[in-house]
């Protein structure tokens, strides 16, 4: 719902992560711009895309992808944690 959401009330281009072929699926159909790999590090996936977040939602797993989002986000960026 958080994609839905994200994208009927903002302009923000959503980067959604997934690491099945199924939920890849899943997420581009609930409207992310953009998928990345969990599974794999982040901050290089999202530079490969020519991104540099200034927003980040960890809805789980954040102990394993904290310094990762530390490292991709601008400065003076926002995170928030729903774990």
């Amino acid at each position: 719902i958080l994609i839905q959401l994200i994208k009927k009330l903002t302009k923000f281009s959503v980067i959604a992560t997934a690491s099945r072929p199924e939920t890849i699926e899943w997420v581009k159909k609930m409207g992310s711009d953009h998928v990345v790999n969990h599974r794999n590090p982040l901050p290089a996936q999202v530079k490969d895309l020519g991104l540099q977040p200034k927003y980040v939602i960890c809805l789980n797993g954040t102990e394993g992808h904290i310094e990762g989002i530390i490292e991709l986000i601008q400065a003076r960026g926002r995170i928030a944690i729903i774990d």
